[in-house]
């Protein structure tokens, strides 16, 4: 639904969980030094497939956004990629095409790119996997990423000795598993201790079955060598990361930013999430690329005629 009615084009950013705000703020802070673009963000609370439907319908009413960026490959983004291409709202997958990471997520990510009229990948080997699925090249932009740009480092909650930083996410798969990967996490803290006194433990995202984890968090008391957050400014956990002695869990972060802050951390791979993850090497300054392109790309009909690209290889011929 292209319909600019003034001058200026409104670049609505959807978001539903922190991670994503902290990767996509960078873009925000470039998008607004151009004189045609308003920012809004579209904040949607996880929930059931109606609820984000409906907060999401909400938010297109009311700031009637012109582009619409959709972010990674949470399962709420699905609905609301699917509805926004489906009543021909221009829609941008950010952080499209990355590689899989034997996780479910990964379906959300390529379904979403499926429903976006342009996707931002942040290497050439995303940029491969899109179009080994079907897209067409010429919608695919190679950015670099954003998760360095605008970044402070803020040490005020860093602890002043050596120390564990723990970020587990649940398995949305198995209640077992999350069970099992809590365990695993407990058992290398304490096998730590002697080493690094001090830990940092940051709540998990909301993926199905994170109550496992946050009723634990929950019972625990912090004190002088144990703390615990729900959220963090990215300058105060990009500090944690930084500073810290071994990395304990399974986020992404672990093998895309905490490399880029220091090479020699020590890390311990929980569970199955992220295991061998292959990390091509980053290229930093996305937020410049993409609010460049978000400010200048053409809005017209002929961008929302999307279309598959026919891959040979992996179709049958016709009989």
């Amino acid at each position: 639904m292209i319909c600019m009615q003034d001058s200026k084009r409104t670049v609505m950013i959807v978001s539903s969980s922190r991670a994503e705000r902290g990767l996509l703020h960078p873009v925000a802070l470039e998008l607004v030094k151009y004189g045609n673009v308003k920012v809004e963000w579209g904040l949607i609370t996880p929930s059931d497939a109606a609820t984000v439907l409906s907060q999401f319908i909400a938010l297109l009413d009311l700031f009637k956004p012109d582009i619409i960026v959709v972010p990674t490959d949470r399962w709420e983004i699905v609905y609301v990629a699917a509805y926004a291409f489906h009543h021909d709202y221009f829609t941008v997958h950010f952080h499209a095409g990355n590689n899989p990471a034997n996780h479910p997520d990964d379906i959300n990510r390529r379904v979403i790119s499926s429903f976006s009229h342009i996707m931002l990948s942040n290497m050439p080997e995303h940029k491969e996997n899109l179009v080994k699925q079907g897209e067409e090249p010429s919608r695919i932009h190679v950015v670099g990423s954003t998760a360095f740009d605008h970044i402070e480092l803020d040490d005020t909650v860093t602890p002043k000795e050596a120390f564990n930083l723990v970020i587990l996410h649940p398995s949305p798969l198995s209640r077992m598993d999350t069970i099992h990967d809590l365990g695993f996490t407990i058992e290398a803290i304490l096998e730590s201790e002697s080493k690094y006194k001090s830990t940092v433990w940051i709540y998990p995202n909301h993926d199905a079955n994170y109550d496992i984890i946050e009723k634990y968090l929950d019972n625990l008391r912090p004190n002088g060598q144990f703390f615990k957050y729900r959220n963090l400014p990215r300058a105060q956990y990009f500090s944690l990361l930084k500073n810290c002695s071994c990395a304990i869990g399974n986020s992404s972060s672990f093998y895309y930013e905490m490399p880029i802050l220091d090479k020699r951390k020590k890390l311990v791979q929980i569970g199955e999430r992220n295991r061998g993850l292959v990390v091509p090497k980053t290229v930093t300054g996305g937020s410049k690329r993409i609010a460049k392109l978000l400010a200048t790309i053409a809005l017209n009909d002929e961008v929302l005629r999307k279309k598959w690209v026919r891959q040979p290889e992996t179709f049958l011929p016709h009989a």
